[in-house]
């Protein structure tokens, strides 16, 4: 009995770090990921380097604004890795525009 335990312990085990690598690699990527946010939705995730080469501007820029606190919102998986929610990057694009025509 206590064998049969122990060996479905370590089968699930094994899928779970299956599953977790699956996952590590997935973030790894630089395709455009999805992401639930709290609700319950799926909004697209970009890198910084998509949402640069949307904004012509350069990575760097880009982590310059996020170091100052302007520019879009943005969220940090993990402890490195950066990315944008798609509808966080057009309402801040709405917002800068607004702000252009008030001032212009």
């Amino acid at each position: 009995m206590t064998t049969k335990i122990h060996s479905d312990i370590v089968a699930r085990i094994d899928a779970l770090i299956a599953e977790l690598e699956e996952l590590r690699s997935e973030l790894g990527s630089n395709q455009v990921k999805r992401h639930t946010t709290q609700t319950g939705g799926l909004d697209e995730l970009l890198t910084a380097e998509e949402i640069a080469s949307w904004l012509g501007k350069s990575v760097q820029s880009l982590a310059q604004d996020r170091y100052r606190g302007v520019g879009p919102a943005f969220i940090r998986v993990g402890t490195r890795a950066v990315r944008y929610r798609k509808a966080d990057v057009e309402a801040w694009l709405t917002e800068v525009v607004g702000r252009q025509a008030n001032e212009g």
